[in-house]
């Protein structure tokens, strides 16, 4: 069972929400643990219930982006979602350094929503390639990261690294490899564990460092 939370000063928007997602066809299923407004509110449901995708309506885009940092120092297994009234880059750029998995903008037809937690549920962040790329190059240029770790890679290991790096998604990375897309789960949870990251963007990070600096 897909575990979700909501956060939305907007009692109708939450609600739309809850309707939505219940009428999703979640392979696993999925069950809302909270709807809740405010932050401060749902802190306390957030670190108990730990729910697999957390989605964050944006009203205040620079708030949003410090519940996502916290989130992801308190608590790095939970997905956060963003739902935003329109898609504005410099803000997308900004949540993908701090730690969100992707976003989603309000006016989206619920396919998009639904293939979205899909995305983040496999690991994938949703975003699109050109926000990745800002995110990872301004990274790059402020957080130099530890690169030993990839000495720990296996030889599959370290091409799997190397095409999740790229942008590549689970299902290319199994065709490009001769894989089954569990498979590459695994490899992309191993990955994750001796790398000490938790999203393919922490892994483009540490991934391109290492190429300019070999």
């Amino acid at each position: 069972m897909v575990t979700v939370g909501i956060i939305s000063s907007r009692k109708l928007i939450r609600r739309a929400l809850c309707a939505l997602l219940l009428t999703l066809s979640i392979e696993e299923g999925l069950s809302i643990l909270f709807d809740l407004d405010t932050f401060a509110d749902a802190w306390e449901q957030i670190i108990a219930s730990k729910p697999q995708v957390l989605l964050i309506d944006c009203e205040n885009m620079g708030e949003c982006v410090g519940y996502v940092q916290r989130i992801r120092e308190t608590s790095p297994s939970i997905r956060c979602l963003l739902l935003t009234e329109n898609r504005v880059e410099e803000f997308e750029v900004q949540a993908a350094r701090s730690g969100a998995w992707g976003l989603v903008t309000i006016q989206s037809d619920p396919e998009v929503m639904q293939q979205a937690i899909e995305r983040v549920l496999k690991g994938e962040m949703s975003f699109s390639q050109g926000t990745l790329g800002k995110a990872v190059q301004a990274l790059v240029q402020h957080k130099p990261p530890d690169l030993s770790a990839f000495g720990t890679l296996t030889a599959r290991e370290a091409e799997v690294t190397a095409l999740l790096a790229q942008g590549f998604q689970n299902k290319e990375i199994a065709q490009r490899l001769f894989l089954s897309e569990n498979t590459v789960r695994r490899y992309t949870e191993t990955i994750y564990r001796k790398l000490g990251v938790n999203s393919r963007l922490q892994v483009a990070l540490r991934y391109h460092s290492r190429t300019a600096n070999s």
